[in-house]
Order: structure tokens, then C-alpha cells, then sequence
């Protein structure tokens, strides 16, 4: 998925001088998270000159990030998609998406995805996305919430124990392959089908290829990337929710939250629309 946050360029280059500085700081000093709280040291995971490169991959895509999809994961010339970084200051519609959020995967993936994701920088956490681009902010309304909760209820999927044991590639890309696949696809096709003037990635593909990005950079040394990522896999977790994000001021915010339970439990809104 493609995000951009809402604010000025300027903005945006004071929202991320921090992140820059801390990259430029971690370049120099070959760091990477290993949990929430701490930095350990790790010789090369970010490599020099990575806050330069996260640099000029903000600038070409205009604080943005696009996803990669494909009919076929072994597809080795997939065409990128989604909308293109809107020019600072165009007057457009502001987005949002739906997507499961991963923490447990944050320890291994968040500097990286610091260094070779944008849309770490808008706020987007590690995650797998379920559609891309949703309603604009300005539609969202209790109804579209409540067909959200409905098609997740009609999905008749609840929690679930999800695994990341696998690396991938795309293009310039390397991603985690969450599974059970199957899962997450029923979870994509329920959304997908609820809201058909929506269509994943504007309609370019047939199938979407579930995916938790790491790296999309073409600048990025993938090869040491995935060597250094598959070292901490596997990684298990408990899904139990869809989170809606949307673009904010300051870049993504979660709006609201959806769980899993089959049949049951409303969704909660977590930020003012």
C-alpha cells in the first residue's frame, strides 16, 4: 500500500527529521531493534548510508509508499500499483485502508522498515494489508463502519494464530509470507466484496498476494536484508482485529478497530474522524 500523509511537504520534513536523525545515528552505528525498549548492537543491519537512501525514496514517491501486488508471487516482472505521491498541496481526497497490524513483528522489522519503508515514516506500522485504497476519510461514516464489521462477521473468521516463517520478493521489494494464506484471503475477498467500488490497488490484479513489507527500496541491499530477517523467523502471533487508518495531519492515525469474533463484538473507534 501507497500512503502519504495529509500535511504541507514542509511538514512533512519536520515530522520526519527526527526519524532521519535517528536513521543517520543507527547507520553510523550499525544498530537494529531488538525489542520495544532497547537497541542492541548488530553489525550491518542498517547499512551506511540508509538514512540517505530513505531520503531520496521519500522524495521520489513524495512521502509515500507503493505496495507491490501480483497474480503470481513467482511473477518476476509484477507491475507496481497504487495511486501515485500526490504533489504537495494538490487537493485531493484523503485516504485510508484497512489493514491487520503485526507488533509482534516490530522488534525484527522496525528499524528496517525505518530505513527502507516510507510508510514507516507517515505512521503506518508493520502490517498486512487487507484493501487499499478504502473510503476517503471525509465518507467515513457509521454505515461504513457497521458494512466493515458486517463482512468481517460473514467472513465467520475469529482470532486466529498467524505465522511468519518465510521471506518473499517482489521487485525491489522483500516482504514476510503470512500464513495460513487462505485465511488472510478469505479476510481480503470479505472486504473486497462489501465494498466493490473499492477495488484492492484500483482493480490492476486479480488476485492480491498477502504480504507484510519490509524493505521497498531499490537502493537496498535485499540480499543482507533477508539473510539478517530470516535469522529471527519464525515469528507466531494471535490475530484479533482489523485496524482502519487514514491519513492525518501529522501522517496515519488509527481511526477505528474491528475485531475478529465471527459474530459478536461492535467495533471501537479509537481517534476522531
Amino acid at each position: 500500500m501507497r500512503v502519504q500523509g495529509r500535511a504541507t511537504r514542509e511538514s512533512h520534513e519536520e515530522v520526519l527529521a527526527a526519524r532521519l536523525d535517528r536513521l543517520d545515528r543507527l547507520a553510523a552505528l550499525g544498530c537494529r531493534a531488538s525489542d520495544p525498549g532497547r537497541i542492541e548492537h548488530h553489525e550491518g543491519a542498517v547499512p551506511q548510508g540508509g538514512a540517505e537512501r530513505c531520503r531520496r525514496t521519500m522524495d521520489r514517491v513524495a512521502f509515500g509508499h507503493t505496495a507491490r501486488v501480483a497474480s503470481d508471487p513467482a511473477n518476476e516482472d509484477p507491475t507496481r500499483t497504487g495511486p501515485r505521491g500526490r504533489p504537495p498541496g494538490e487537493d485531493a481526497r484523503v485516504e485510508s485502508a484497512l489493514l491487520i497490524a503485526v507488533p509482534e513483528v516490530e522488534p525484527i522489522v522496525a528499524t528496517l522498515r525505518e530505513a527502507h519503508d516510507p510508510s514507516a515514516a507517515v505512521g503506518v506500522p508493520a502490517h498486512v494489508t487487507l484493501l487499499y485504497p478504502f473510503v476517503a476519510r471525509e465518507d467515513l461514516t457509521p454505515t461504513v463502519s457497521r458494512r466493515v464489521a458486517n463482512a468481517l462477521s460473514a467472513s465467520g473468521i475469529g482470532p486466529f494464530e498467524a505465522r511468519f516463517e518465510r521471506t518473499a520478493r517482489f521487485p525491489a521489494v522483500l516482504y514476510l509470507e503470512p500464513t495460513p494464506r487462505e485465511t488472510f484471503g478469505r479476510l481480503i475477498t470479505s472486504v473486497v466484496t462489501a465494498f466493490p467500488d473499492h477495488p484492492p490497488y484500483g482493480g490492476a490484479f486479480d488476485t492480491v498476494v498477502p504480504h507484510l513489507t519490509v524493505a521497498d527500496d531499490e537502493d537496498a541491499d535485499l540480499d543482507a536484508i533477508d539473510t539478517m530477517v530470516r535469522t529471527a523467523l519464525p515469528v507466531a502471533c494471535e490475530v484479533q482485529e482489523v485496524t482502519l487508518m487514514a491519513e492525518g495531519h501529522n501522517g496515519w492515525e488509527m481511526l477505528e478497530i474491528f475485531p475478529l469474533a465471527g459474530r459478536g463484538p461492535q467495533p471501537r473507534s479509537v481517534s476522531p474522524r
